[in-house]
């Protein structure tokens, strides 16, 4: 499975298991929803610019999204695009441990 491949069967999941709840529930997440999608989004564009051996210690992590939504929320992101773009950024570096990616 290639990291794209990943990130958007993490996606669809999530998706998925949001599709089967209530509109109520799904409502309730929607802030989540749309967080997650633009991570998606962030994260595949992203992986163009990274290194093989970057790629491969992304395709071990258990599941992406779920780390990137938590780090973002961590964050406190105020919803503004330049503040987002930094977070992703800064959450890839965590997690391949290097200054800026």
């Amino acid at each position: 499975m290639t990291l794209n491949e990943k990130v958007h069967y993490e996606y669809e999941r999530f998706y998925l298991d949001m599709m089967r709840t209530s509109k109520e529930n799904i409502f309730a997440h929607s802030d989540e929803i749309e967080a997650k999608k633009m991570l998606k989004k962030a994260i595949l564009n992203k992986i163009k610019s990274m290194s093989e051996d970057e790629v491969e210690s992304l395709l071990v992590e258990d599941n992406l999204l779920e780390s990137a939504y938590r780090f973002l929320k961590e964050a406190r992101w105020d919803n503004e695009a330049e503040s987002f773009h930094q977070i992703v950024s800064q959450w890839l570096a965590a997690l391949l441990k290097t200054d800026e990616v």
